[in-house]
C-alpha cells in the first residue's frame, strides 16, 4: 500500500474475486492459479489484519459453476477464518477471462450438476449467510432445497 500511497483511512471496501477454497480448483479457473492461491492466501491473512486495524470493508466473491460448486461450504469456512464477507453469484456469461464455458452455467435446472449443487446449498454454513451472501437466483435454489428438507 505504501508504494501506492495508498492508507487504510483511503480506503472504503475491499472485493476480491477468488472463486475457489483450493490452489487444485483454482487452477482450473484461473492460468497457473495453483501457483497463485498460496499469495492469494497470504494477501487475505494480510488484508485480515489491516482491516482489524482499520475501517474498510473486505468482500471475497465466488461465481458458481460446475468447476468450483462443491467448494462453497470450504469457502465460507475461508471466509470465516479471515473474518471476511463473502459472496456468492451464478455464473451468467461466459465472457469472462476464465475457464468457463456455457457448460458451466450450473444454476439452471437442465444442468446435470443442478441437483447435487442443490445438495451443497443444503450445507449448515450456507444457511448462515443464505439471506444476503447469495445472489437471488442461488437463493431460490437454497429455498427450493430447504423445502426438500422440510418435507423428508
Amino acid at each position: 500500500f505504501n508504494n501506492l500511497n495508498i492508507t487504510p483511512e483511503k480506503i472504503d471496501t475491499i472485493r476480491i474475486s477468488i472463486h475457489a477454497a483450493s490452489a487444485e480448483t483454482y487452477g482450473k479457473i484461473v492460468q497457473h492459479g495453483e501457483k497463485l492461491f498460496p499469495q492469494i492466501i497470504k494477501n487475505l491473512e494480510f488484508l485480515s489484519q489491516l482491516r482489524k486495524k482499520s475501517l474498510f470493508r473486505l468482500f471475497v466473491h465466488f461465481v458458481v459453476s460446475s468447476l468450483n460448486y462443491k467448494e462453497i461450504p470450504a469457502f465460507i469456512e475461508l471466509a470465516q477464518k479471515y473474518d471476511i464477507l463473502p459472496f456468492f453469484w451464478e455464473l451468467r456469461s461466459a465472457q469472462y477471462h476464465y475457464s468457463w464455458d456455457e457448460n458451466d452455467f450450473i444454476a439452471q435446472k437442465s444442468h446435470p450438476h443442478y441437483n447435487d449443487l442443490k445438495e451443497v446449498l443444503k450445507h449448515p454454513l450456507v444457511h448462515k449467510y443464505r439471506q444476503k451472501h447469495f445472489s437471488p437466483v442461488l437463493s431460490d435454489i437454497i429455498k427450493e432445497g430447504m423445502l426438500e428438507i422440510t418435507r423428508d
